[in-house]
């Protein structure tokens, strides 16, 4: 009995230095009005509803060929009107097979089906270096390069690199130039596009415990046709650091979507 009285008082030591250790996470996940109700239940709930789509529209999973008597018959692909639905499709190729039109109409879905499937999956932080991070005027001096829209067009090689040399977007466009401004969203144009940024939520989006702002990013050719819808990632490691962006990934939602 006394070896194991003496065994299990450093044990206990050892793990009440470890808890002490272990900063608590003293930032909770929160996301705006635009995402959705503000319980975690409600948001839940709100992913099992059908996706609200302008005008009554309707999309279509892409359609399949059937033999029905040694033949070969298209059949229609099931309507996609779910986030379950869409999450199907998806595996099944759309929108990148389909029409134009339907590719403007995932936007929909990427706000009502990816934005709250990421924020139920986020984790509260123990660290911030963006608690107070607004989209102002202010913001364009903070933001990294590869937000603009040169970084969609030719890729984010370089603009990547600029930023971690510390460089902001503003400094790497000097006619970057603020359209409209909000609590939780700006527009700018550059360069014959029009740029689109909504905050949807703060969190910790890739595990690290600092952290994240989840940024809806639109860009849009003036003029023209191009369009452009992207989840994005901002952080900051450091009270001085430069502002870090990532792309969400479709397998980043797809896996987490309702089956």
């Amino acid at each position: 009995m006394k070896k194991a009285s003496y065994f299990m008082i450093p044990l206990l030591l050892i793990l009440a230095i470890g808890a002490q250790q272990v900063p608590e996470a003293r930032y909770p996940v929160r996301w705006t009005q635009a995402v959705g109700p503000p319980s975690r239940q409600a948001l839940q709930l709100q992913l099992e509803r059908p996706v609200n789509l302008p005008n009554g529209d309707k999309v279509f999973e892409p359609s399949e060929y059937e033999e029905r008597e040694d033949e070969e018959r298209e059949v229609e692909g099931r309507e996609i009107r779910t986030c379950a639905d869409y999450a199907r499709a998806k595996r099944k190729g759309w929108p990148e097979c389909c029409s134009n039109y339907e590719q403007k109409m995932e936007v929909y879905f990427k706000s009502q089906c990816d934005v709250p499937t990421l924020v139920l999956a986020a984790k509260s932080s123990r660290v911030s270096y963006i608690e107070n991070f607004k989209l102002d005027a202010a913001a364009l001096a903070l933001l990294p390069p590869s937000l603009s829209a040169i970084a969609e067009m030719e890729g984010p090689e370089k603009t990547d690199a600029a930023g971690r040399r510390g460089i902001s977007w503003k400094k790497y466009e000097p006619g970057l130039k603020l359209i409209a401004t909000g609590p939780t969203w700006m527009t700018v144009e550059q360069k014959g596009s029009r740029i689109d940024l909504e905050i949807e939520a703060f969190g910790d989006f890739n595990g690290d415990g600092v952290e994240d702002v989840l940024l809806f990013e639109s860009i849009h050719a003036i003029g023209g046709t191009f369009h452009s819808f992207h989840l994005m990632v901002l952080t900051r490691t450091s009270a001085r650091g430069y502002m870090a962006v990532s792309e969400v990934k479709p397998w980043d939602t797809e896996k987490a979507l309702p089956k």
